[in-house]
Parts: structure tokens; C-alpha cells; sequence
């Protein structure tokens, strides 16, 4: 389950297991190696259109390789909501990246709740508004909408009632 509740702490995290990093990773590494090297050796140096084709593909290539190695090096987000604090704490860690930032209850946005179309069918995603930033937060990763829905709803009383945070 991504998102859990223990001893006084609601912890959501996200999750990229090591089998689809090393997947993502060498199919990053194909392409940004093995792609481009291959539309090279076909290419016939001159400015031809179908030298300009070998170039561009190659260039893609290598484009979709540096995206894929960066997705799989990506980092992680954590979020724990300690209830005794009334304080969310955002950490996301990975091998590029690794950062920290506290936000108090009583600066939160009130949890929504809404619906995503995919191709394997609706969703849900709990969003929460953080101070200073553009975006939410998105939480996903629910067993049913009505799981998001109690998690909606826990997490709204905890962030509007200090007592119910216990």
C-alpha cells in the first residue's frame, strides 16, 4: 500500500522498484548509445536528405535514451504527516537528487479528490495545495476510489482538527 498510518505519523510514498530502474536504465543506455551509433554508421556524410533523416533519428535517439536514464535515476518522494507536530514533511531522495522541506498543517490547502481518465480506466488522485508552490501535490497509487476517498477524509480531519490527529 503507498500510503500507510503508524504510531502517531501518516506516511504516503512513492514507489519505483529496483527491477523497473535497471529496465528503464538499460533501455535508456540503448538508446542513448546503441541508437545513435547505429544511424551514424549508416550515414553517408554528405548533406543529403537522407543523411539529415539518419541525423535527426540518431539525435531522437539519443533524446528518448537521456530521458529514460533520467527517469530511471529519478528520485522518489515521501511524504509524512506527523500528527503530533501537525507538520508535513516532503523528502525525496535518489541517486541525483535528495531534498527536505517542512510545511505546517495550518499552511495546507484542503485535500481534493478527483478522477482521471487512463486507458485501463478512471482513477484517483488526492491532490493537496502547498504554500509557495505552483503545483500540488498528487498522491496515487489507490486500491479503489473508495480507499482515496477515506484517505481524503482522514487526512482532512487531521489538518482542520489537532484533536483528531492522534
Amino acid at each position: 500500500m503507498a500510503i500507510s498510518e503508524a504510531a502517531g505519523v501518516i506516511v504516503y510514498r512513492e514507489h519505483l522498484s529496483l527491477g523497473a530502474r535497471i529496465f528503464i536504465g538499460l533501455l535508456g543506455a540503448v538508446l542513448a548509445v546503441l541508437g545513435p551509433a547505429a544511424m551514424i554508421s549508416i550515414a553517408v556524410p554528405q548533406w543529403s536528405l537522407s543523411f539529415v533523416l539518419t541525423v535527426f533519428i540518431g539525435l531522437a535517439l539519443l533524446t528518448f535514451g537521456v530521458f529514460a536514464l533520467a527517469a530511471a535515476l529519478g528520485s522518489v518522494r515521501t511524504l509524512e504527516f506527523g500528527l503530533a507536530k501537525r507538520v508535513l514533511v516532503v523528502s525525496t531522495r535518489g541517486p541525483l537528487a535528495r531534498g527536505r522541506a517542512e510545511y505546517a498543517f495550518a499552511a495546507l490547502g484542503e485535500p481534493s479528490l478527483e478522477m482521471r481518465e487512463a486507458e485501463d480506466g478512471p482513477y484517483p488522485v488526492l491532490g493537496l495545495a502547498l504554500p509557495g508552490e505552483r503545483r500540488r501535490l498528487e498522491m496515487t497509487n489507490f486500491a479503489d476510489t473508495d480507499e482515496a476517498a477515506r484517505w481524503q477524509k482522514r487526512l482532512a480531519g487531521a489538518l482542520r482538527n489537532p484533536s483528531s490527529s492522534g
